[in-house]
């Protein structure tokens, strides 16, 4: 088996810490939104939830949880949709910053060895 890895050179480590940069500020920007969206989908799934329980005539509250589901639940599915987007749109932020300290180190790595090399 041949091993087909290469070191990287440190203008290669600039530039994908760069990307990095610049990818995290744009994924920053897309959980934002994620996050406003979910907030939006909760707050209109709560409302009509909270109307239906409201309004019940008489019954057990879980009656009216089932009707609010079963009636609108299109919005539910939406409110847990746009929650996972914002969950995930989460997660590529923290694999991102993962991937950048791991840069970090890799750079600090190979300036030591220049400086060594001196």
């Amino acid at each position: 088996m041949i091993d087909e890895y290469q070191p990287l050179t440190p203008t290669q480590v600039e530039k994908r810490m760069r990307w990095c940069v610049h990818d995290l500020e744009a994924r920053t920007i897309e959980f934002e939104r994620a996050c406003v969206a979910a907030g939006e989908a909760e707050a209109d799934w709560k409302r009509t939830e909270a109307r239906i329980v409201v309004t019940r005539e008489s019954g057990p509250v879980s009656e009216a949880e089932r009707r609010a589901l079963q009636e609108h639940g299109d919005q539910y599915a939406t409110y847990k949709a746009t929650a996972a987007m914002r969950d995930a749109a989460h997660e590529k932020i923290r694999c991102r910053r993962a991937e950048l300290s791991a840069l970090q180190t890799i750079a600090g790595s190979l300036r030591d060895q220049q400086i060594g090399d001196r």
